[in-house]
């Protein structure tokens, strides 16, 4: 016989038709190519961002511990914005925006520097500030100097 030699089993000597290979290769390239389409579909927005994060100044020459501050995070996106105090999440947070906006209440524990960060999750570009807590606040409500 010329062309294929048929084994025993019925099958082809040397693998499947050109047929059959070129069907299941067009079949795998259409499921791939499908649940890439489901991924792209159901990814967030690679633009979702805080683009900037502001601290209210302090009532006095400096922050103090015990001093309430707002923190305020602009945003791109609706998503909560979770703010961190040297890593910690801040109590009150995430924060969900309202408009271009999120905020949450700061109050540091301690005197040193502190890095406040805000971000959106799962993917974001955050924004981050150093601020120096220099003296222990005595927090009357609407002020709060420093008294140490």
């Amino acid at each position: 016989m010329v062309g294929s030699r048929i084994e025993a089993t019925g099958a082809r000597a040397d693998g499947p038709s050109p047929r059959r290979r070129n069907g299941a290769l067009g079949m795998a390239a259409a499921a791939l190519a499908a649940a890439g389409v489901c991924i792209t579909l159901t990814a967030p927005p690679a633009s979702a961002a805080v683009t900037m994060l502001n601290i209210a100044p302090p009532s006095g020459p400096g922050y103090g511990v015990t001093c309430p501050y707002v923190l305020t995070a602009n945003v791109t996106d609706p998503r909560p914005v979770e703010f961190r105090d040297n890593g910690n999440v801040i109590l009150g947070s995430p924060a969900f925006p309202s408009g271009n906006t999120a905020t949450v209440t700061w109050t540091p524990l301690s005197k040193g520097w502190h890095h406040l960060q805000a971000a959106q999750y799962p993917i974001s570009k955050g924004a981050s500030r150093w601020v120096n807590v220099t003296g222990t606040g005595l927090n009357l409500g609407s002020s709060c100097p420093l008294v140490g």
